[in-house]
């Protein structure tokens, strides 16, 4: 390993002596004969390594280590001492310096303590480059993580969709800057509306990468056929990738008729959905239910149909709900159904329609409680 060397020390002969000796050695060497000399030569050129003579004519050499201590960090210091000014050797090893030897020293010993000292100097060297540049990558990362959160919000900022006497809106609340949990609606032609609620197992972004897949392809599903027919669709078209990431996809897939108030459904593994109906909560349950999307390769899924009346709202959550603070108090052996835990959630806010949900979602959590520890996501259907 090739090092740039100064030489500090204002006996002329030994610094000559030690100066061809450094050369001989394949080191990069420059001669100083006083402390100021020494510390301008720094100033001029940062070296490697410094071998600094104790006892200097114009100042200790003392003073100059802490001046390189102070304005070249990573430089070596290896002190060299006359016999009897151990104790200054101590000090200067108090103060930063990286060894010393004790004059008269062996080329050997020289050399010994000069190569210790640029290995531990390259190794620090290197760490400090891998740091840098893990630092580096992980702002990358999180600019690539920003970037994906803000398209995510993007898909998830949906403005309410009104149709004649139906009113769908929804919200949503990662636990992290990208989450699992989706949703989606609007018309899906021949005047019937559709909406969606998933929830991708696991969290951050292989889950998100999932959710846009999964929202894109029940989307399309939707436009073309019945609720059961699109979760059967999505489930073999997107089994093989989800088995490879080792992931499922809950889900809940209506659509309804504005004239007729009949809600055709679906259910994959999800069972978070409940009717509100004039202050009563009623638990929307699949006589046929499905398992989630990304477990049976060749499951068929089943239709439900639940006929509404006006003033009723369909409310769909995913199980983050169940981790919010309101629900803390819960005994441990009560069951939180999907019906109790709507109930408990609007007594907790003194209210009794399902917009109250969405707004628990927009305000977050209390600035004192622990963040949330799941996705959070809320959709509710008005009928008029």
């Amino acid at each position: 390993m090739v090092a740039s060397v100064l030489v500090v020390d204002d006996d002329v002969d030994l610094n000559r002596a030690l100066t061809a000796q450094v050369r001989r050695a394949g080191h990069e060497v420059r001669s100083a004969f006083s402390g100021a000399e020494g510390l301008a030569q720094l100033a001029a050129q940062v070296p490697d390594a410094v071998l600094l003579d104790v006892q200097l004519g114009d100042m200790s050499g003392l003073d100059v280590l802490e001046v390189i201590r102070e304005r070249y960090a990573g430089v070596i210091v290896i002190l060299m001492t006359a016999q009897g000014s151990e104790d200054v050797a101590a000090s200067g090893l108090r103060l930063g310096a990286d060894d010393y030897l004790r004059k008269p020293f062996r080329p050997a010993a020289l050399f010994g303590s000069l190569d210790r000292a640029l290995a531990q100097q390259a190794l620090l060297r290197e760490n400090e480059l891998l740091r840098a540049q893990a630092a580096e990558r992980a702002a990358d990362l999180q600019r690539e993580l920003d970037a994906a959160a803000r398209i995510q919000g993007a898909l998830l900022e949906m403005a309410p969709f009104e149709s004649v006497g139906i009113t769908i809106h929804a919200r949503c609340q990662p636990a992290r800057e990208l989450g699992g949990d989706f949703f989606d609606y609007g018309g899906s032609g021949e005047g019937r509306v559709f909406a969606v609620l998933g929830d991708v197992s696991g969290k951050g972004l292989p889950a998100a990468l999932v959710m846009t897949l999964s929202r894109s392809l029940l989307r399309a599903a939707l436009r073309r056929g019945t609720p059961e027919q699109a979760l059967t669709a999505v489930n073999r078209e997107i089994f093989t990738d989800l088995e490879a990431m080792e992931r499922f996809v809950t889900g809940f897939v209506c659509s309804l008729d504005p004239e007729t108030r009949l809600l055709r459904w679906s259910d994959a593994g999800h069972g978070y959905a409940v009717v509100l109906r004039g202050g009563e909560i009623v638990e929307l349950q699949a006589r046929h239910g499905g398992p989630p999307l990304g477990i049976v390769p060749e499951w068929e899924y089943a239709l439900e149909e639940t006929p509404l009346r006006p003033g009723d709202e369909v409310l769909v959550f995913s199980d983050g709900l169940l981790e919010r603070d309101e629900l803390r108090d819960v005994p441990e052996d009560t069951p939180l159904t999907p019906g109790e835990t709507v109930r408990r959630l609007l007594d907790a806010v003194q209210a009794t329609g399902g917009e109250a949900i969405l707004d628990l979602l927009a305000r977050g959590h209390d600035g004192n409680a622990a963040p949330a520890r799941d996705d959070e996501t809320a959709l509710l259907i008005r009928v008029r």
